[in-house]
This record gives C-alpha cells, sequence and structure tokens, in this order.
C-alpha cells in the first residue's frame, strides 16, 4: 500500500484533474467544457476507492479518523470562515446583490437568522456553505459520505461472504449501488437528511468501487496509445451527443451517459499521467506538486477568481459590482480570460499556501494559538477600555465638582445678607 501511495501517477492524474476542475468553472469555451466535465470530479472518487485499503475494514476507528480529519474538518473550517466573511464580501465586492451567476441568481448579506441556520447546516448538515465563493464544497461532503458508504457496504458484504474475495465483493457493492442510484434517480427520490438529495454520494460510492476494480485488475489492463485514443474517443463522443456531469439531481439518460465517459477519461488521464511520471521532468514534478494539495485548490480557488475578475472589470470597463459574479465576470465570457482565470486558480491558493506554511514554521497559527491570542487581545482591549471609562468618569465627576463649585460661588457671591 505505501509503495502505491507514493506512485507519483496519481499524484498528477489528480494535478491533471483539478487543472480541469478549474478550467470548467473558467468557463472554457465550447465542446471542451462538455468534455471535461464528464470525468474531471469522478477521477477524484475513482483514485479514493484505488486507494482504499482493506485493512481498514477491521479498524473503524481509524478509518473513520482520517476521513473525518482529511475532509470533515477542512470542510468546517473553511465553510465558517467565508460564512464569517460573507457580509465583508459584499462590503468589497467579491459578491453582489445585481450580478450573481450565469442563470441570474444572486446573494445577499446574512441576518442573524441566516447566520445561525447556515452555521448549523454547516456542522450537522455539511451544507449551507456560501454558495458563490464555496461552491465547490460539495464535493467534500459527497466524498466523505461516499466513503463511509462504501466502507460500510464492503464490511457488510465480508460479514455476510466471507469467502468471497475482494473483487467480488466489489463487484457486489458495484452492482448494488448501481441499483441504488437508478432507482433513487428513475423515482426522483431524495435521501431524507442529506443535502442534495444523495445523487453525488451514491454516484460517488460507484466511482469508488470502480477505483477499487481498476486496482485489482491493472496489472491486467495494457495501457497503450491505442487504448487511450479510444478512450478519448469515447468521451468525447459523450460530450458530444449526451453530455453530463456529476451534478446535484440527473434525468435517467443523464445518469447512464455519465458511466462509461467518466471512466474511459479517467483511464485516458491516468495514460498520460503514467508517461509524464516516466520523464521525472520540471513539469512532472510541478504537476505532483499540484496533486498533492488539491484539498485547497477546490476550496479557494474560487475566491481566487476575484482577482482576475477584478483586472477584467477594469480591462473593458464594466461595473465594479460584476465582480461578485458567478464563478467569472459573465461578460464577454468568449475572449481567453478563461486562461487567466485557469492558471490563477490553480497558483494562487498555492502560493498563499507555500507563504503560510513558510510564516507557520516560525509561528504557531493552530487555531487554539489563534483563539488564545484573540482571547488575550480581548482582555487587553477590555482592560484599556476600563481604564478609558474610569478616566471619562472621573473627568466628568471633576467636571460637575467644579460647576457645582460655580454655582455654589455665584449664589454666595449674590447673597443679599453679604451687601
Amino acid at each position: 500500500m505505501k509503495k502505491d501511495m507514493r506512485e507519483p501517477s496519481f499524484s498528477i492524474c489528480k494535478a491533471i484533474a483539478i487543472i480541469l476542475v478549474v478550467m470548467s468553472h473558467a468557463c472554457v469555451p465550447g465542446w471542451t467544457y462538455k468534455f471535461i466535465y464528464q470525468f474531471h470530479v469522478p477521477i477524484f472518487f475513482i483514485c479514493a476507492g484505488y486507494f482504499f485499503n482493506t485493512q481498514y475494514i477491521n479498524d473503524e476507528r481509524t478509518f473513520l479518523a482520517k476521513r473525518i480529519k482529511g475532509l470533515y474538518i477542512p470542510f468546517i473550517k473553511w465553510s465558517i470562515s467565508f460564512l464569517i466573511l460573507h457580509n465583508l464580501f459584499f462590503t468589497f465586492g467579491l459578491l453582489n446583490e445585481q450580478y450573481g451567476n450565469g442563470s441570474g441568481g444572486v446573494l445577499h448579506p446574512y441576518s442573524w437568522h441566516e447566520f445561525s441556520q447556515r452555521l448549523f447546516n454547516i456542522i450537522f448538515n455539511m451544507s449551507g456553505y456560501d454558495e458563490f465563493i464555496a461552491g465547490s464544497f460539495w464535493f467534500f461532503r459527497a466524498l466523505l459520505i461516499a466513503s463511509i458508504i462504501h466502507f460500510i457496504l464492503f464490511k457488510l458484504f465480508k460479514i455476510l461472504r466471507p469467502i468471497d474475495t475482494d473483487k467480488q465483493t466489489s463487484l457486489f457493492i458495484l452492482f448494488f449501488s448501481f441499483i441504488a442510484t437508478f432507482w433513487l434517480v428513475a423515482g426522483n427520490i431524495r435521501i431524507a437528511g442529506l443535502a442534495g438529495g444523495g445523487y453525488r454520494e451514491l454516484l460517488g460510492v460507484l466511482f469508488i468501487c470502480i477505483g477499487f476494480l481498476f486496482r485489482q485488475y491493472r496489472s491486467q489492463l495494457l495501457l497503450s496509445w491505442p487504448l487511450a485514443l479510444c478512450c478519448f474517443i469515447i468521451s468525447a463522443i459523450g460530450a458530444t451527443y449526451c453530455p453530463s456531469s456529476m451534478g446535484h439531481a440527473a434525468s435517467i439518460s443523464q445518469f447512464l451517459s455519465l458511466l462509461l465517459p467518466a471512466i474511459t477519461g479517467f483511464i485516458f488521464v491516468y495514460f498520460i499521467s503514467v508517461n509524464l511520471a516516466k520523464r521525472n521532468n520540471i513539469i512532472s514534478k510541478s504537476l505532483v506538486y499540484v496533486g498533492d494539495r488539491t484539498i485547497y485548490i477546490f476550496a479557494f480557488h474560487l475566491l481566487a477568481f476575484k482577482l482576475v475578475s477584478v483586472i477584467k472589470v477594469a480591462y473593458y470597463g464594466l461595473a465594479w459590482g460584476m465582480v461578485g459574479g458567478h464563478t467569472v465576470v459573465n461578460t464577454y465570457t468568449n475572449d481567453t480570460f478563461w486562461i487567466l482565470y485557469t492558471v490563477t486558480g490553480v497558483s494562487l491558493p498555492l502560493a498563499v499556501l507555500a507563504v503560510y506554511r513558510h510564516y507557520a514554521a516560525k509561528t504557531d497559527f493552530s487555531y487554539p494559538s489563534i483563539v488564545r491570542h484573540l482571547f488575550k487581545q480581548i482582555l487587553k482591549f477590555i482592560a484599556v477600555c476600563g481604564i478609558l471609562i474610569k478616566k471619562m468618569i472621573r473627568l466628568i465627576w471633576d467636571i460637575m465638582q467644579g460647576i457645582s463649585k460655580g454655582v455654589k460661588d455665584i449664589i454666595n457671591a449674590s447673597n443679599p445678607k453679604d451687601e
């Protein structure tokens, strides 16, 4: 397992996938948008299945702890951070009540009730995050829930059929998840209590199974340029005639038309990744670096887009409010700004991360440390306010005494008895 975890080919594969995710959100024009949308996110679920370790079947605590630490905790930290900053984003124009997404939807500053409701949803339902700045955060919930469902099903099938091999168990789960997803889509069913209805989560289980089976049969799959070309053609046909994606809702045709292009798209990207990994040059090393940090790009690329939106608004002389558009400035979308959006969306989060880690090595930026620091500053602020209030009270007292003395002097000076 350790050897596989260090395979640079999968880091490169994830790097290519996250670049495609950013590119799609940057509104890459035309047919390319439909093509990459079929497989860019499924790749991450397939990779998660590839690295699923069956040793966790008898170590539930470790598996759950790793999933929570890797997905739930980052989701909570970043979602709450964006929630706190939401109204401030309106002040700086990063969000706008007039200019929203391409379909016209907009966001508004939160009231205290809305803030509280969203905070509750973030913590207990992994929803309620900022739809524009954190629009990609559904991925954290979907991958976490899908991983847990896959784990439970794997353990359950192992208990029911202990003599089955891992391949057979995974095939059973694959069949079960396919039927469950088909039933959910065909019956227009929503899983109660699960944001989005559960379609992405069940679909994620299916792709995790595919990744696990890919690992089992990897040695029997002869990767070659003809196979990669064939996979590219299949995904291209899918994008041309029946485009689909891991949307929060889908029809039966969209669900069925996604599976094959997603799998062939993964094989095509993986083949490219394997060949790039063999070269061990600056390109492959850079992609490995990106692939090992995809979670930060997922979380912050939409916020990084705002820098390019500022440039685009200034370039075209547009209204400043358009900076608040989602995901990009929804005017002149056929230009080449999508390239700058893509480069910035990938590089800026990594640059900020590098700077943060550089200074974090010298300074403790952990949440407990930040809370302690804020608490100390609050105490200092309260102490300063106390001193100022004390001085103001003393000043007011002195003034009142002066006024009282002056009044007494006037009264005494005008006393008839003195005359």
